[in-house]
């Protein structure tokens, strides 16, 4: 019996980002420090919340995903306004399922600390706190915490010198790892960007979600041994740079898209002889490819790279979930996407 697919935010990994991720040693902290800390923490947040008259539900949602392991630290901004915490909101679902990734599965979003830059105001119009206390704030907590490795999905303006230093500038904008000091302890920085802007804005722009993947595992194995970004990680970095944002395709487009990148998939014979290019596709042909697809992803020879495979999956994903061979089609996809070695 075939095995599931290994998949993150939707698409299949290559084995170059497959085999990057390592269980996750035990944080170096003893029950004693790691309780100290969160107790700080706790408090550091209440403080906050009294200063800024905090619905007390809001305050408990961000001392419950700040509560986390300190060696790594992930810092968010507004995940969600009115945070309805993890499963109702996309970007904590996709740090969630990023954790697990990295860490094979021995951490989630319910044992890591994430922080958002913009604590306890969800809504940049909201008077209290100003954005000086949620910044003064969040400093406070890294310094309780000393995590060995922050991962930074916000960027933006902000006048706090040491989260300035610590911020992202967007994608590829700056060197994705660098190495910082907090309180006179060095700490690695991973300059990501919000994951909102891969789920949620950029729905079909596979390097976007695969630059996160590479992100989250390279940072959490830090733990283990430095890391450089390998050429693959760099080139994908230029390819997110250079996404078409926002960018919604009619139908016909997506169709013309799609069958393109079943060109570089399949090979031009097998799809020009179930799908002639027309300037639509006839629904007598439409009836015809979800089936040729299932019969030959699973043996096409071709080495696409998975990026391109990537592609063909989320606009499949976005554009033509109403086929009957929707589900079928999918999983040939994903595992199309593990069965390459890279994503170019």
């Amino acid at each position: 019996m075939d095995s599931s697919p290994v998949t993150c935010l939707g698409i299949g990994l290559p084995s170059c980002l497959r085999d990057l991720p390592v269980s996750t040693p035990t944080s170096a902290d003893s029950e004693d420090v790691a309780a100290s800390k969160g107790q700080r923490v706790r408090e550091a947040i209440c403080t906050l919340g009294e200063k800024s008259q905090t619905p007390q539900v809001e305050v408990e949602e961000a001392c419950y995903l700040a509560a986390g392991l300190s060696d790594v630290v992930i810092l968010l901004e507004r995940p969600k306004p009115r945070h309805n915490y993890i499963q109702r909101c996309p970007s904590l679902k996709a740090v969630d399922e990023l954790v697990k990734l990295a860490t094979n599965g021995t951490r989630s979003i319910n044992n890591t600390s994430v922080i958002d830059a913009f604590l306890l105001k969800p809504v940049p119009e909201q008077a209290r706190p100003t954005d000086s206390e949620c910044f003064t704030t969040v400093e406070q907590i890294l310094t309780i915490k000393q995590p060995r490795v922050l991962i930074c999905c916000w960027s933006g303006e902000c006048q706090n010198d040491t989260l300035a230093l610590l911020r992202s500038r967007g994608v590829g904008s700056v060197a994705m790892r660098s190495v910082a000091r907090l309180n006179g302890n060095e700490m690695i920085v991973y300059h990501s960007f919000h994951p909102a802007t891969a789920v949620c804005w950029n729905k079909c722009q596979p390097a976007l979600r695969a630059l996160l993947a590479y992100h989250f595992a390279a940072a959490f194995l830090e733990l283990r041994h430095p890391q450089e970004p390998p050429e693959w990680a760099l080139k994908l970095s230029k390819s997110a740079a250079g996404t078409n944002w926002n960018e919604r395709l009619s139908l016909k487009a997506a169709d013309a898209s799609f069958r393109s990148l079943l060109v570089i998939i399949l090979g031009d014979e097998k799809v020009d002889s179930v799908w002639p290019q027309t300037e639509s596709t006839p629904s007598h042909v439409w009836s015809e490819i979800p089936s040729t697809l299932v019969r030959d992803l699973p043996t096409t020879s071709h080495q696409p790279g998975a990026l391109a495979v990537a592609e063909a999956t989320l606009l499949w994903r976005e554009y033509f979930s109403d086929k009957p061979e929707f589900q079928q089609v999918l999983s040939e996809l994903l595992k199309l996407g593990n069965r390459q070695n890279g994503f170019y």
